[in-house]
């Protein structure tokens, strides 16, 4: 997720969320209010555009109570909580990635 100020900022963004909502400084995909998404496709209260029925439903707290296989299972999802960790089958705000090996070099 990137910050923006204006429609611009959007250009080259991913998932097709090329319009900024300068009210919160974040691009989306589509006007929760007005829709703006295509064919089968409907606009979440957090400008993406998801399948149609695909929910994603949350606790008390607004985390989300799904279970999920993959990233797409969390696209429903408010932006904190678009990735799918599949250790723990939750949608999040990023999975860390194992540690990489240090660089080994030989000398000769």
């Amino acid at each position: 997720m990137r910050d923006c100020d204006v429609d611009a900022h959007c250009a080259d963004c991913e998932n097709g969320k090329t319009t900024c909502l300068v009210a919160e400084h974040r691009q989306i995909a589509c006007d929760p209010k007005q829709g703006g998404c295509a064919g089968d496709q409907k606009c979440t209260e957090h400008g993406s555009c998801v399948p149609a029925g695909l929910e994603c439903p949350v606790d008390q707290l607004g985390v989300p109570t799904i279970t999920c296989e993959e990233d797409v299972d969390c696209l429903a999802c408010d932006p904190l909580h678009q990735v799918c960790d599949k250790a723990g089958k939750a949608c999040v705000a990023c999975v860390s990635s194992p540690p990489r090996p240090p660089n080994s070099t030989s000398s000769p």
